[in-house]
Parts: C-alpha cells; sequence; structure tokens
C-alpha cells in the first residue's frame, strides 16, 4: 500500500499542476484582459515574451521595448498638442515617471518629468533630478503626433522610479488638446493600463 502510495504521488502532483497552471500563471493573454474598461479608456497591454509589448487606453497607443536596462518606448495620439506616459504612479500622477513632449513646426519638444502630486507634475531638473531622455524623435503627420524615446529602466534619480524588466507597472497615458504646444495645458484625455517589461 505504501508503495501505491509513493507511485501515485507524482504522478497525481503532476495532474494538479498541469490542471492548475493556467490559474497560476495567470490564464491566457485573452483571460487577462478585463471584462469591464473605465470610463477613461483604459486597456491592459499584452505583452510578448520578448520584451517587448504594447498598450492603448483613451486614444493614447504606446509600444516599448526592453533592451538590456534601456526601454525604448513610442507613444502615438490623434492630436496636434502634447501627448505623454507615465510609469508607476503610487496614486493617479504621484510619483510617476512622466516622459511629456509635443512637435511644432517640425521640432520635437520632449520633457522627463516627475509627479509631484496627484493631479501635478513638474521637470526632474526643477526638483533637484535629470532628465535622462534619449534618442528622442518625433513627427506630427495628419492631425496625429507620434514620439519615439528611450529612458534608462534604472536612473539612480530620486525623480524617476525604477523598473526592472519582467516587472508589471502601471501606465498613464494623455495628450492635449490641438495645438496644445506646451507642457501646463490640461489634458483633452487621460487613461491608463498596466504593462509588463
Amino acid at each position: 500500500m505504501n508503495r501505491l502510495r509513493v507511485t501515485r504521488l507524482p504522478f497525481l502532483l503532476f495532474l494538479m499542476l498541469a490542471a492548475g497552471f493556467p490559474a497560476i500563471a495567470g490564464g491566457t493573454a485573452e483571460d487577462s484582459v478585463p471584462d469591464s474598461v473605465v470610463a477613461t479608456g483604459s486597456a491592459v497591454a499584452v505583452p510578448s515574451a520578448s520584451g517587448s509589448g504594447s498598450g492603448s487606453a483613451a486614444g493614447v497607443d504606446v509600444a516599448w521595448t526592453v533592451e538590456g536596462d534601456m526601454l525604448t518606448v513610442t507613444m502615438s495620439a490623434e492630436t496636434t498638442g502634447w501627448v505623454a506616459v507615465g510609469f508607476d504612479p503610487t496614486r493617479m500622477m504621484a510619483d510617476a515617471n512622466i516622459i511629456i513632449a509635443y512637435v511644432a513646426d517640425g521640432t520635437l519638444s520632449i520633457s522627463d518629468h516627475y509627479g509631484t502630486g496627484n493631479t501635478r507634475h513638474g521637470a526632474d531638473t526643477d526638483i533637484g533630478g535629470s532628465d535622462d531622455v534619449v534618442n528622442a524623435r518625433g513627427t506630427e503627420s495628419n492631425g496625429r503626433t507620434e514620439v519615439t524615446f528611450t529612458i534608462p529602466l534604472d536612473s539612480g534619480d530620486e525623480a524617476d522610479r525604477p523598473l526592472q524588466s519582467g516587472g508589471t507597472y502601471k501606465v498613464i497615458v494623455a495628450y492635449g488638446r490641438d495645438g496644445s504646444d506646451n507642457y501646463r495645458d490640461p489634458h483633452a484625455a487621460r487613461g491608463s493600463f498596466e504593462m509588463t517589461l
């Protein structure tokens, strides 16, 4: 009888793990998308296994790729004003690493901001941090603004929250009204989704 228990135990354990694995692993990518979408248009990003993924909320499309210790992001929205993405806020915009940009007369303006409060943000350089955006480029065409930039996963800047490859983070997005070529005008739409790096 003891021998029977010992031989069946690995098989039973295998069956239990096989049956429970989808639930443990979070199910399929399709199962991980919530049934309800908030009024701002939030959505859940479905990452690929190669360190890249995409997500969309409130009319802002975001795609990302992790290469080594760097994160490259492309964000776009149907606006001729600013577009922004923020990573890992603690509440609303608070503590998020926010990148905000606009294109005016063919020239890109982009800035590394920090969520200084639930509904406030300011340039990292204004609060003792550094602007860590590199390799930035942007276009404005047919009423749509698209911006690509690279930031370190962990800049060491106190005004940036460190990110880790494989981690899951909340992403906030927003864009300004047409012609909002500055970092001050209020948003026309905003939303959020989850990203896995």
